[in-house]
């Protein structure tokens, strides 16, 4: 689903989706959830949400250390 995704000590890093939203469509998204009062540090997080205004799929690779 993704390449380039590194896990670095404190770095930066930019994942690029092989299938993705396109970016108008993503700001679009995340305007949508704007507000909500959903979060979870396990199951919806700011990872997870933005995660699914790119892919569509919530997901968290933080959190998936965790388990």
């Amino acid at each position: 689903m993704h390449r380039g995704m590194k896990f670095c000590d404190g770095a930066l890093y930019r994942v690029v989706y092989d299938d993705a939203y396109t970016d108008p469509y993503v700001v679009l998204r995340a305007k949508r959830t704007k507000g909500q009062r959903k979060y979870d540090i396990l199951g919806q997080n700011c990872e997870h949400s933005s995660h699914w205004c790119k892919t569509g799929i919530q997901d968290s690779k933080q959190v998936d250390v965790l388990k």
